[in-house]
């Protein structure tokens, strides 16, 4: 039986350049972050991490470490991009990049 434990995530985006008009579309240099179980803290391994188009085509993925670390480096230009997170035994959960919650410096 599947377990549903909700992941708690610590994402940080760095953007390279200027959102457009629509805020759709944007280009995305780094992706990085953290992923624990929210059930009892400690950081899940293994996790695959995945960063996709709004049309779900994969762009690129990777595996969190020991530490619950995650890193995605040249991203590039992606529409209505989302992230999506799967580990064995746990709920996949996806999330939508919102360039409303980045920083001033579009991070």
């Amino acid at each position: 039986m599947m377990k549903y434990i909700q992941l708690v995530l610590v994402l940080v985006v760095s953007v390279l350049e200027g959102q457009p008009k629509e805020q759709v579309e944007f280009q995305l240099n780094t992706l990085s972050g953290v992923v624990f179980n929210a059930s009892n803290s400690a950081p899940l391994m293994d996790l695959k991490v995945e960063v996709l188009a709004g049309n779900n085509v994969l762009k690129d993925s990777t595996f969190t470490d020991e530490n619950g670390y995650y890193r995605i480096e040249n991203v590039g230009y992606l529409w209505k991009p989302k992230m999506r997170f799967t580990l064995h035994n746990f709920q996949t959960k996806i999330f939508k990049l919102d360039p409303q919650k980045l920083d001033s410096s579009n991070n």
